[in-house]
């Protein structure tokens, strides 16, 4: 992970949170950085993100933070409310 990102993702704004969520033996196991320029038709579909990670018991927490301001226009992070209860959903 490079110097920033990695300076980023262990913030203590951040960790404050997530470990309130998970507990305080939380770990950084991944990160990813996403650039998506203006006018780009890269699309990410609904989905659950545990279902892409190998973890059993998957005790883990997403944090998804915007370096630039995001909207309604600009295509935001959303939320489906409730969906966690359906345990995983099929993707495409």
């Amino acid at each position: 992970m490079c110097g920033p990102l990695h300076d980023l993702a262990t913030n203590d704004r951040i960790a404050v949170l997530v470990t309130d969520i998970i507990g305080r033996e939380a770990v950084l196991w991944g990160s990813h950085l996403f650039a998506k320029l203006p006018g780009d038709p890269k699309e990410v579909p609904f989905h659950q993100d545990g279902i892409y990670w190998p973890l059993t018991p998957s005790k883990s927490v997403t944090v998804w933070l915007a370096i630039d301001d995001v909207d309604a226009d600009n295509d935001a992070m959303q939320f489906v409310p409730g969906t966690k209860v359906l345990g995983p959903i099929e993707h495409d």
